[in-house]
Protein backbone atom coordinates (compact mmCIF):
# COMPACT_ATOMS: atom_id res chain seq x y z
CA UNK A 1 0.00 0.00 0.00
CA UNK A 2 2.99 2.31 0.65
CA UNK A 3 4.59 1.79 -2.34
CA UNK A 4 1.06 2.49 -4.72
CA UNK A 5 0.97 5.77 -2.58
CA UNK A 6 4.14 6.59 -3.56
CA UNK A 7 3.94 5.78 -6.72
CA UNK A 8 0.70 7.72 -7.59
CA UNK A 9 2.65 10.87 -5.82
CA UNK A 10 5.33 10.47 -8.22
CA UNK A 11 3.22 9.84 -11.09
CA UNK A 12 1.24 13.14 -10.30
CA UNK A 13 4.48 15.24 -9.59
CA UNK A 14 5.27 14.28 -13.04
CA UNK A 15 1.95 15.34 -14.54
CA UNK A 16 2.10 18.25 -12.73
CA UNK A 17 5.60 19.08 -14.04
CA UNK A 18 4.38 18.29 -17.45
CA UNK A 19 1.69 20.94 -17.65
CA UNK A 20 3.82 23.65 -16.42
CA UNK A 21 6.43 22.76 -19.39
CA UNK A 22 3.53 23.38 -21.70
CA UNK A 23 2.15 26.34 -20.50
CA UNK A 24 5.51 28.16 -20.65
CA UNK A 25 5.99 26.43 -24.04
CA UNK A 26 2.63 28.13 -25.19
CA UNK A 27 3.41 31.54 -23.55
CA UNK A 28 6.71 31.65 -26.05
CA UNK A 29 5.01 30.40 -28.66
CA UNK A 30 2.29 33.65 -28.27
CA UNK A 31 5.12 36.15 -27.53
CA UNK A 32 7.17 35.20 -31.37
CA UNK A 33 4.22 35.59 -32.97
CA UNK A 34 3.72 38.49 -31.45
CA UNK A 35 6.73 39.65 -32.72
CA UNK A 36 6.34 38.41 -36.17
CA UNK A 37 3.30 40.30 -36.54
CA UNK A 38 4.50 43.88 -35.25
CA UNK A 39 7.39 43.29 -37.79
CA UNK A 40 4.95 42.19 -40.92
CA UNK A 41 2.80 45.23 -39.84
CA UNK A 42 5.63 47.88 -39.71
CA UNK A 43 6.88 46.50 -43.51
CA UNK A 44 2.95 46.62 -44.33
CA UNK A 45 3.60 50.10 -43.57
CA UNK A 46 6.69 51.07 -44.98
CA UNK A 47 5.26 49.53 -48.21
CA UNK A 48 2.06 51.68 -47.88
CA UNK A 49 4.52 54.88 -47.86
CA UNK A 50 6.47 53.84 -50.50
CA UNK A 51 3.51 52.72 -52.78
CA UNK A 52 2.24 56.50 -51.60
CA UNK A 53 5.41 58.01 -52.73
CA UNK A 54 5.04 56.17 -55.85
CA UNK A 55 1.25 56.89 -56.58
CA UNK A 56 2.23 60.86 -56.43
CA UNK A 57 5.43 60.65 -58.87
CA UNK A 58 3.26 58.93 -61.19
CA UNK A 59 0.34 61.44 -60.38
CA UNK A 60 3.08 64.13 -61.34
CA UNK A 61 4.71 62.27 -64.53
CA UNK A 62 0.78 62.15 -65.89
CA UNK A 63 0.77 65.95 -65.01
CA UNK A 64 3.75 66.17 -67.46
CA UNK A 65 2.75 63.57 -69.86
CA UNK A 66 -0.26 66.17 -70.17
CA UNK A 67 1.41 69.10 -70.54
CA UNK A 68 3.90 67.80 -72.94
CA UNK A 69 1.07 66.56 -75.01
CA UNK A 70 -0.30 70.15 -75.09
CA UNK A 71 2.87 71.94 -75.81
CA UNK A 72 2.89 69.39 -78.93
CA UNK A 73 -0.37 69.70 -80.09
CA UNK A 74 -0.05 73.24 -80.22
CA UNK A 75 3.50 73.15 -82.12
CA UNK A 76 1.58 70.88 -83.94
CA UNK A 77 -0.62 73.53 -85.30
CA UNK A 78 2.26 76.12 -85.90
CA UNK A 79 3.80 73.31 -87.65
CA UNK A 80 0.71 73.24 -89.81
CA UNK A 81 0.30 76.75 -89.95
CA UNK A 82 3.99 77.08 -91.60
CA UNK A 83 3.58 74.66 -94.00
CA UNK A 84 0.44 76.50 -95.21
CA UNK A 85 1.88 79.67 -95.53
CA UNK A 86 5.12 78.23 -97.07
CA UNK A 87 3.18 76.58 -99.57
CA UNK A 88 1.33 79.50 -100.55
CA UNK A 89 4.23 81.80 -100.47
CA UNK A 90 5.90 78.66 -103.07
CA UNK A 91 2.38 79.40 -105.22
CA UNK A 92 3.35 83.16 -105.66
CA UNK A 93 6.56 83.01 -106.22
CA UNK A 94 5.87 80.04 -108.44
CA UNK A 95 3.17 82.58 -110.37
CA UNK A 96 6.05 85.63 -109.85
CA UNK A 97 8.71 83.24 -111.77
CA UNK A 98 6.34 82.45 -114.50
CA UNK A 99 5.43 86.23 -114.98
CA UNK A 100 9.43 87.02 -115.06
CA UNK A 101 9.72 84.48 -117.72
CA UNK A 102 7.04 86.19 -119.93
CA UNK A 103 8.86 89.76 -118.98
CA UNK A 104 12.34 88.03 -120.18
CA UNK A 105 10.64 87.51 -123.00
CA UNK A 106 9.93 90.68 -123.77
CA UNK A 107 13.31 91.60 -122.41
CA UNK A 108 15.02 89.66 -125.48
CA UNK A 109 11.99 91.45 -127.88
CA UNK A 110 13.62 95.13 -126.27
CA UNK A 111 16.69 94.18 -127.60
CA UNK A 112 15.45 93.20 -130.51
CA UNK A 113 13.46 96.56 -130.84
CA UNK A 114 16.64 98.22 -129.74
CA UNK A 115 18.10 97.27 -132.59
CA UNK A 116 15.32 97.59 -135.01
CA UNK A 117 15.15 101.27 -133.92
CA UNK A 118 19.24 102.08 -134.17
CA UNK A 119 18.09 100.62 -138.04
CA UNK A 120 15.58 102.47 -138.41
CA UNK A 121 17.23 105.84 -136.82
CA UNK A 122 20.03 105.19 -139.13
CA UNK A 123 18.09 104.85 -142.14
CA UNK A 124 16.37 108.25 -141.34
CA UNK A 125 19.37 109.86 -140.58
CA UNK A 126 21.02 108.55 -144.03
CA UNK A 127 17.88 109.35 -146.17
CA UNK A 128 18.45 112.91 -145.48
CA UNK A 129 15.03 113.51 -145.12
CA UNK A 130 13.36 116.76 -142.20
CA UNK A 131 11.19 115.36 -140.08
CA UNK A 132 7.93 117.28 -139.51
CA UNK A 133 5.19 117.15 -137.11
CA UNK A 134 2.43 117.57 -140.26
CA UNK A 135 1.74 114.28 -142.25
CA UNK A 136 0.65 116.40 -144.76
CA UNK A 137 3.52 117.82 -146.43
CA UNK A 138 4.11 114.90 -148.75
CA UNK A 139 4.27 110.92 -148.74
CA UNK A 140 8.04 111.45 -147.82
CA UNK A 141 7.65 113.10 -144.94
CA UNK A 142 4.65 111.29 -144.00
CA UNK A 143 6.85 108.22 -144.45
CA UNK A 144 9.60 109.53 -142.11
CA UNK A 145 6.93 110.93 -139.19
CA UNK A 146 5.52 107.31 -139.56
CA UNK A 147 8.42 105.82 -138.76
CA UNK A 148 9.89 108.08 -136.03
CA UNK A 149 6.07 107.23 -134.39
CA UNK A 150 6.60 104.21 -134.52
CA UNK A 151 10.28 104.62 -133.21
CA UNK A 152 8.13 106.57 -130.28
CA UNK A 153 6.33 103.81 -129.69
CA UNK A 154 8.55 101.57 -129.52
CA UNK A 155 10.43 103.25 -126.63
CA UNK A 156 7.31 103.49 -124.68
CA UNK A 157 6.62 99.98 -124.90
CA UNK A 158 10.18 99.46 -123.62
CA UNK A 159 9.93 101.86 -120.95
CA UNK A 160 6.98 100.06 -120.14
CA UNK A 161 8.67 96.82 -120.43
CA UNK A 162 11.35 97.76 -118.28
CA UNK A 163 9.22 99.13 -115.18
CA UNK A 164 6.97 96.01 -115.15
CA UNK A 165 10.39 93.68 -115.22
CA UNK A 166 11.74 96.18 -112.43
CA UNK A 167 9.10 95.56 -110.40
CA UNK A 168 8.53 91.92 -110.82
CA UNK A 169 11.94 91.37 -109.80
CA UNK A 170 11.56 93.15 -106.75
CA UNK A 171 8.63 91.05 -106.10
CA UNK A 172 10.68 88.14 -106.23
CA UNK A 173 13.65 88.70 -104.25
CA UNK A 174 10.96 90.08 -101.44
CA UNK A 175 9.50 86.43 -101.90
CA UNK A 176 12.51 84.52 -102.12
CA UNK A 177 13.97 86.05 -98.40
CA UNK A 178 10.32 85.47 -96.99
CA UNK A 179 10.57 82.40 -97.89
CA UNK A 180 13.34 81.71 -96.48
CA UNK A 181 12.36 83.12 -93.31
CA UNK A 182 9.59 80.73 -93.37
CA UNK A 183 12.40 77.70 -94.40
CA UNK A 184 13.96 78.97 -90.62
CA UNK A 185 11.06 79.02 -89.02
CA UNK A 186 9.56 75.53 -90.10
CA UNK A 187 13.39 73.57 -89.16
CA UNK A 188 13.08 75.19 -86.02
CA UNK A 189 9.28 74.54 -85.20
CA UNK A 190 10.53 70.76 -86.38
CA UNK A 191 13.92 70.68 -84.10
CA UNK A 192 11.44 71.59 -81.54
CA UNK A 193 8.34 69.10 -82.42
CA UNK A 194 11.40 66.41 -82.36
CA UNK A 195 12.68 67.19 -78.47
CA UNK A 196 9.21 67.64 -77.70
CA UNK A 197 8.72 63.73 -78.82
CA UNK A 198 12.01 62.50 -76.99
CA UNK A 199 11.00 64.04 -73.78
CA UNK A 200 7.05 62.67 -73.99
CA UNK A 201 8.29 59.07 -74.88
CA UNK A 202 11.01 59.51 -71.86
CA UNK A 203 8.42 60.75 -69.61
CA UNK A 204 6.08 57.22 -70.61
CA UNK A 205 8.52 55.11 -70.28
CA UNK A 206 9.38 56.39 -67.07
CA UNK A 207 5.84 56.64 -66.12
CA UNK A 208 5.62 52.71 -67.47
CA UNK A 209 8.52 52.00 -65.28
CA UNK A 210 6.97 53.31 -62.06
CA UNK A 211 3.94 51.65 -62.70
CA UNK A 212 5.22 48.49 -62.82
CA UNK A 213 7.67 48.90 -59.92
CA UNK A 214 4.22 50.21 -58.09
CA UNK A 215 2.44 46.77 -58.91
CA UNK A 216 5.12 44.73 -57.88
CA UNK A 217 5.25 46.37 -54.21
CA UNK A 218 1.48 46.30 -54.26
CA UNK A 219 1.82 42.34 -55.21
CA UNK A 220 4.43 42.05 -52.29
CA UNK A 221 2.20 43.56 -50.23
CA UNK A 222 -0.49 41.94 -50.86
CA UNK A 223 1.40 38.83 -49.92
CA UNK A 224 2.67 40.52 -46.81
CA UNK A 225 -0.58 40.96 -45.55
CA UNK A 226 -1.92 37.47 -46.45
CA UNK A 227 -3.17 35.03 -43.69
CA UNK A 228 -0.85 32.50 -45.61
CA UNK A 229 2.16 34.37 -44.95
CA UNK A 230 1.44 34.86 -41.53
CA UNK A 231 0.66 31.53 -40.95
CA UNK A 232 4.51 30.67 -43.31
CA UNK A 233 6.03 32.82 -40.68
CA UNK A 234 4.89 31.11 -37.43
CA UNK A 235 5.73 28.26 -38.99
CA UNK A 236 8.81 28.93 -39.33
Amino acid sequence: MGGQAVERESRAATRKANEGFVKVVSVNAKVKAGGVLAKLENRCEQKDREIAVLEARVAELQIQNAEKDEELGSLEGLLEEANEDLTQERSKTKALEEQLAVLRVFQNEKKISQKEIERITEQVRSSGFKTSPSPKSSDVLWASHSIEVEIEELISRLAKTEARLALTEEKCTTLEESNRELEQQRNQHQRHTQIVLKDKAKLAAELQALRDTNSQKEADDYWSRSPLASKNVNLR
